[in-house]
């Protein structure tokens, strides 16, 4: 068990999971972006996957922050998996936002 909590990392490894499919989506919509910009314009733009690759661990990181932030304030809830999918999409949004997100 983690901390004093009564919910240990395993028991919200499934929120996890889902606050990185959120992280994720944030991920995917710019590389999706650039992919449909290169496969409709008459300009090819390049996607550096190393570089999505990196945000990918940095993100699967911050998830896993944002985990802890809720498990912190809320020990024994259970999140729902739209909850977390959104906590995961909304935390990466935000991030990026305030220019602490990798830069392209």
């Amino acid at each position: 068990m983690i901390g004093t909590g009564a919910v240990s990392f395993g028991d919200s490894f499934v929120d996890w999971l889902w606050i990185c499919g959120g992280v994720g989506i944030s991920i995917l919509l710019p590389v999706l972006s650039a992919y449909v910009k290169s496969a409709f314009s008459a300009t090819a733009a390049t996607v550096d996957f190393k570089k999505y690759g990196i945000l990918a661990l940095f993100s699967a990181l911050t998830a896993l922050i944002v985990l802890a932030l809720y498990r912190a304030v809320e020990p024994d809830e259970q999140i729902t998996a739209l909850a977390a999918l959104l906590l995961g999409y909304g935390w990466e949004a935000t991030l990026e936002k305030l220019g602490v997100a990798p830069q392209d």
